[in-house]
């Protein structure tokens, strides 16, 4: 299993803390974000890790990750930076945020489930979140669940708060089969909507 962190981004809300600095090279109790994650993934016996970089990108040196650039990370989001590493998925990966913390059994969880697409969320968040900013419904995005524990709602930043059941934690693993799938809907749909005039279908 190969892990493709995902590093392009600005981490504007953060401020004069990312005014110089990619938000993964924050330091967090001795590390940046982005080595306990490699640490982590390691341990867990991921060596093939590749580091897509876009905002300061030399600002990020990882000794025993490879890397690939996105340029225009300004004007594109996540998924555009992680099909900068398309040649990557040639077998099943873990698609992570570069700024986040998990524990070793969480990457554990994820890395033995027999999903095809497997989704890392959190169920107990609304607390901390509540405490992140004054109005924490400003910064909610529906995730809903059905009883199977598929996602059948995704994404709606003017949703209920009881469609923010859960939120997303920046990890997902995707087995070759999902990998496929993943490719498939990427390319019709950036075909279909890519070039026309529409931000939000191809940037934020």
């Amino acid at each position: 299993m190969k892990a493709i962190i995902l590093a392009a981004g600005m981490g504007t809300r953060l401020g004069k803390y990312t005014k110089n600095l990619p938000k993964c090279m924050l330091n967090f109790a001795g590390k940046t974000l982005i080595e306990r994650q490699v640490n982590i993934l390691k341990k867990c016996g991921v060596k093939d890790i590749i580091v897509v970089k876009g905002y300061k990108a030399e600002k990020i040196q990882i000794l025993g990750t490879k890397s690939y650039l996105n340029k225009d990370y300004a004007n594109t989001n996540m998924v555009e930076t992680l099909f900068r590493a398309e040649k990557e998925m040639n077998k099943p990966i873990l698609v992570c945020y570069a700024d986040i913390i998990y524990e070793k059994r969480v990457l554990k969880k994820i890395m033995e489930n027999k999903s095809d697409i497997a989704v890392t969320v959190d169920a107990d968040y609304w607390e901390y979140w509540q405490a992140r900013m004054k109005n924490p419904k400003e910064d909610m995005e529906s995730l809903v669940i059905d009883s199977t524990k598929k996602i059948i709602e995704l994404g709606d930043t003017h949703c209920s708060k009881n469609q923010a059941q859960v939120r997303y934690l920046g990890l997902i693993k995707f087995s070759k089969k999902g990998v496929k799938a993943l490719r498939k809907i990427y390319y019709e749909n950036k075909k279909k909507y890519f070039h026309k005039n529409k931000p939000r279908l191809r940037s934020k």
